[in-house]
């Protein structure tokens, strides 16, 4: 077109309207003035014709990225009006991450519940059962400090939680079995919760947001168990 892209081009690097005019009228008069999708995909950069998927009964396929887009509901609802086929990623992560997380959570719970049936086994004491009060405690604060603080719950912090339910009970087990003032399990309760906040509490402070938060919630749960194991 006279006003078009290329003859803007034009004339902003430089050329004269003789010059533009020129162009436009070889063009035109180009027996092929179509660009081919064989010459393009010869010239093409590699990330652009990575996306180019060809020809598919008779049909042409390519893929379109898209960056930034806010309503994926709304472009979910005009594919299906059309011969494109949505994919959202992103969305089919969140999706298999949140089945994970309720999976997950349901097999914690189930580990709770095992390890009240193997207290009564081996104390034969309703109290004893009480043990696993410790790792609740401290991973449900931990999740309410984190909710009041606005950070999502992601399956990496339920991840931290299955760890402060093994380190809970160790602790708790020691307090229980000789007793919250016995020195020796005073030292071994400093020692191992020392170390284990040392040893995961690095991780928190990674920039990656997977590690960050395992990270922090072993490290807020290592602290925290200590601090309740004497009231449990």
């Amino acid at each position: 077109g006279s006003d078009g892209l290329a003859a803007q081009f034009m004339t902003s690097a430089g050329f004269d309207a003789a010059a533009v005019v020129d162009a436009q009228q070889r063009f035109h008069h180009d027996a092929t003035p179509a660009l081919t999708v064989e010459n393009w995909l010869a010239v093409a950069r590699p990330d652009q014709a990575v996306l180019w998927v060809g020809e598919q009964d008779g049909e042409w396929m390519s893929v379109v990225g898209l960056r930034g887009v806010k309503d994926t509901a709304a472009l979910a609802a005009a594919a299906t009006a059309a011969q494109v086929l949505w994919v959202d990623r992103v969305r089919d992560i969140s999706d298999l991450l949140g089945e994970l997380f309720v999976q997950s959570a349901l097999m914690l719970g189930l580990a709770y519940g095992v390890i009240m049936v193997l207290l009564w086994v081996v104390f034969r004491r309703v109290k004893a059962m009480g043990l696993v009060c410790l790792p609740i405690v401290t991973s449900l604060t931990i999740m309410a400090v984190l909710a009041y603080a606005g950070i999502p719950l992601n399956i990496f912090h339920l991840f931290g939680a299955f760890l402060i339910l093994g380190l809970g009970m160790d602790y708790a087990l020691f307090a229980y079995a000789n007793g919250i003032h016995d020195r020796v399990s005073q030292r071994a309760i400093a020692l191992s919760v020392f170390t284990s906040a040392l040893s995961f509490g690095l991780l928190a402070l990674r920039s990656t947001p997977m590690v960050h938060a395992f990270g922090v919630t072993l490290l807020a749960g290592c602290c925290l168990n200590v601090l309740f194991a004497p009231l449990i």
